[in-house]
């Protein structure tokens, strides 16, 4: 299975987001066509815009992103017909990525916009994008998610459950796979409960979940590993952390603790 990608293709187009002549800041946005590997199978938002005009939207977003937009800085030395207007926007720092959106009919009196390029009424419009902040590269979490449960149950918030001084504590990591293609190398360490001690962490053991035997974790599968520990006196918490390889190199990892107490 393919890992998720974008492909850029030479067609692009410029936001503005109203700069005036000579501007040296990111606040315009280019945004280039793309392919891209849907991730996602179909997501409603609710739109609340800045402006009440244009109100709020239940939209469906469909699950392919068609641009990348990215901050420039664009000055702008010829304009055919007139000068440009002096027109600030706020410095853009985000790429954007943006999806076609199906939302209900607007009902928008005739407005007028202004920009560098001058002055036009908007006699009707239609929300057919939403662009969202968005990072290039994977990051921690995104793409491998680790559950950490203690004798089944999940508990991020101390205290957790109770258990017996001396009885047998099993911690429970399960792990699944949200990136769009297949993991490989796929291991849990836990801290043993002493983050700034390393040397004695250990790694849990695998107890099933390759159903299709290919030694990798792919999407819609569940990894589970175990490990267990005799309970001491007091609050007890250890972090388990699981990372495995994509097929473009990339290390995934992410963290979930868990806590007990002993008494």
């Amino acid at each position: 299975m393919k890992s998720p990608m974008l492909t850029l293709t030479l067609s692009t187009c410029l936001v503005a987001s109203a700069a005036g002549a000579g501007a040296a800041e990111n606040d315009h946005l280019k945004c280039y066509k793309i392919k891209d590997v849907k991730t996602f199978q179909s997501a409603t938002a609710d739109l609340d815009a800045l402006r009440a005009e244009f109100g709020l939207e239940n939209c469906s977003i469909k699950p392919a992103a068609k641009l990348v937009c990215v901050p420039v800085t664009k000055n702008l030395t010829n304009l055919d017909g007139g000068n440009p207007a002096d027109v600030e926007g706020d410095p853009q720092t985000d790429n954007r990525l943006c999806y076609r959106i199906k939302c209900p009919k607007s009902e928008i009196a005739p407005t007028f916009f202004t920009d560098q390029f001058g002055s036009r009424q908007v006699r009707a419009v239609k929300a057919v994008r939403l662009c969202t902040p968005a990072i290039q590269g994977l990051t921690p979490g995104f793409g491998i998610d680790l559950i950490k449960l203690t004798n089944g149950t999940d508990n991020n918030t101390a205290p957790g459950p109770t258990v017996p001084i001396g009885s047998t504590v099993t911690f429970t990591y399960v792990v699944t796979n949200s990136s769009g293609g297949p993991l490989s190398a796929v291991v849990v360490r836990d801290d043993n409960g002493t983050p700034g001690n390393a040397a004695d962490d250990f790694n849990a053991t695998f107890s099933g979940g390759d159903s299709n035997g290919s030694g990798l974790l792919d999407p819609g599968e569940t990894f589970t590993f175990v490990a267990s520990r005799i309970a001491t006196p007091g609050p007890y918490v250890n972090t388990g952390t699981a990372t495995g390889q994509a097929e473009g190199g990339q290390t995934l990892t992410d963290s979930d603790q868990d806590h007990h107490v002993g008494i």
